[in-house]
């Protein structure tokens, strides 16, 4: 069997029409043990994703329209499971991987509880297979609303939406003419995200268009903040990882404060943690300390161990611990950072952070 080429505008977009992996009695998720990069849930049909919250459900024309010079490969009306597919869009990313970008119409709000709640178990099994994004828990939209610190705005305003554009990147089978599968090229997340991130920067122009919302990462960002996060990050030539990977912050019975991020999955990292005096080290140090050490390891990779000294924030050095449980959900692996006083002078990782 040959690989087929591009679909024509009429064509079905070639997706399986039900999930075939069910999590029923499992938590969804990958639980990285190291800080090895490590792959998106294979069992999804999609290996990232976002959304763009609407108040009005716009037309699959109105959806083209908003592409501009974004390669259409083709188009196909709603599946018969609403959870599988609305009508959709496919476009062109990475043609010589066989990429693409999928958007479709889901003509109600996001289903938050990802089915966890609800009678129809298909919803549940659409979670399951990775329908509503690779790494997506339930309650990604409340919580992201809770902890929006980036567009104050998002704390309110995404609740209002009555529709969702899903944006969901994944890539055609690759075999070769005598119908031998390959095996695909290691592809590089932060490219698909940008991608991701692009595209909807251009959806977010449609009437009655609210945000961006990365349901992996549990980020929720209006047009204006998106704009300013991506200016931001090209100016630093670095990903804009606010638009993807929520900062969080929460207060510890003990009386100290935590920080974590949320959606370090999609770029096959651990999420971080931090715990902190928060009467003696502003928040905001601990914000810019976590991002750097995101950085770092997006372009070093596994170099960080258990009880490694880090640089940070302080007269303290930040002494690492891997693979240890989340304090606040979703449950998941975490790398977590807890300032020490050190007397010598240790072995320790610079992030280079600006005063």
């Amino acid at each position: 069997m040959t690989p087929d080429g591009p679909a024509s505008e009429n064509d079905d977009l070639n997706q399986p029409e039900e999930p075939t992996h069910s999590l029923e009695g499992e938590e969804k998720g990958p639980e990285p043990s190291s800080l090895e990069r490590r792959s998106i849930d294979t069992r999804s049909f999609y290996i990232q994703s976002g959304a763009v919250l609407v108040a009005t459900i716009p037309s699959l024309a109105d959806v083209v329209a908003c592409l501009g010079d974004w390669p259409v490969i083709g188009q196909s009306d709603a599946s018969s499971d609403w959870t599988v597919r609305g009508e959709a869009v496919r476009v062109e990313f990475e043609p010589e991987l066989r990429g693409f970008i999928e958007v479709d119409i889901m003509a109600r709000p996001w289903p938050d509880d990802c089915g966890e709640s609800s009678s129809d178990r298909r919803l549940f099994r659409a979670w399951g297979a990775g329908m509503l994004g690779p790494a997506v828990y339930p309650g990604a939209l409340q919580r992201a609303m809770e902890q929006s610190w980036r567009w104050p705005d998002g704390r309110v305003v995404p609740a209002e939406h009555q529709a969702v554009l899903r944006l969901r990147l994944g890539y055609q089978p690759l075999a070769t003419s005598a119908g031998e599968q390959l095996q695909r090229p290691t592809t590089d997340p932060v490219v698909e995200l940008e991608a991701l991130t692009r595209l909807a920067q251009r959806l977010l122009d449609l009437p009655g268009a609210i945000c961006w919302f990365n349901p992996n990462g549990e980020a929720v960002l209006d047009q204006a903040s998106l704009l300013q996060t991506t200016r931001f990050s090209d100016s630093r030539n670095i990903p804009p990882l606010d638009a993807w990977c929520n900062l969080r912050v929460f207060s510890l019975p003990d009386g100290r404060t935590m920080m974590d991020t949320v959606g370090h999955a999609q770029l096959g990292l651990p999420d971080l943690e931090a715990w902190f005096d928060g009467a003696k080290t502003p928040p905001a140090d601990i914000d810019q300390f976590l991002r750097d050490v995101s950085v770092y390891l997006l372009e070093h990779g596994s170099v960080i161990d258990d009880d490694d000294l880090l640089d940070g924030p302080g007269p303290v050095r930040w002494r690492a611990e891997l693979a240890v449980a989340s304090q606040c959900g979703p449950r998941r692996s975490v790398l977590r950072l807890t300032p020490e006083v050190v007397t010598e002078a240790p072995s320790s990782t610079d992030f280079g952070r600006s005063e």
